[in-house]
């Protein structure tokens, strides 16, 4: 349980546009002595377009009413979203298919007025 407040509305993701945390080059910075059990590994990730592979493939895979449903549910909560989250948003969509970020750009568009 934290009781420091647990970073509270702060995003404790990187890379974040709030000024959150952030990657660094400081080989000391990721060391905490854990006592662990079993095997470990650490392994890096990096974003590539394959990332976007599999989601593109799972819209194309959706009947034209599941694909109603879901460009529905997205506007729905990402037209809170502040406008530049938005736009990076439907980059992402459009990496995975471009149907998908267009049809999610049109919905925000007409949420909008």
């Amino acid at each position: 349980m934290a009781i420091n407040g647990n970073g509270g509305n702060k995003p404790n993701y990187e890379p974040n546009s709030f000024g959150g945390p952030h990657q660094t080059d400081d080989k000391y910075a990721s060391y905490v002595p854990t006592p662990l059990n079993g095997t470990v590994g650490r392994h890096s990730y990096q974003l590539t377009d394959d990332d976007f592979v599999q989601p593109g493939d799972l819209y194309r895979l959706l009947s034209p009413y599941e694909k109603e449903h879901l460009i529905k549910n997205i506007v729905g909560h990402l037209k809170h979203a502040k406008k530049f989250i938005q736009e990076r948003q439907v980059q992402h969509f459009k990496r995975a298919d471009p149907e998908y970020g267009r049809r999610v750009e049109e919905g925000l568009k007409a949420a909008a007025i």
